[in-house]
């Protein structure tokens, strides 16, 4: 999973799913859109949490990347949550 520093947050976890968030000026997550409703459920547990590439990203200004969410020591809550609904990274 990883998440891209812009103006707008893309996410992309897999060639079929993908999520857009945006930030508001007091740093406020939405998901504006998603291509499964499993995405949106990853994105709001990353909101609840305050932790995930997603939020990492956002703090930072520059992508957050894991190559395994369920032992990745920066969201020791997130992670294996993520890992749970069933993402893992894939990197091709």
């Amino acid at each position: 999973m990883s998440c891209s520093s812009s103006s707008v947050w893309l996410r992309l976890t897999a060639p079929s799913l993908a999520g857009v968030t945006l930030a508001n000026w007091r740093g406020m997550m939405e998901t504006k859109a998603a291509t499964h409703p499993v995405v949106r459920e990853v994105d709001a547990l990353q909101y609840e949490l305050t932790e995930g590439p997603c939020i990492d990203a956002v703090r930072s200004g520059w992508p957050a990347r894991s190559d395994d969410l369920r032992s990745d020591s920066r969201w020791p809550k997130y992670g294996p949550r993520a890992a749970e609904l069933g993402f893992f990274p894939r990197w091709e």
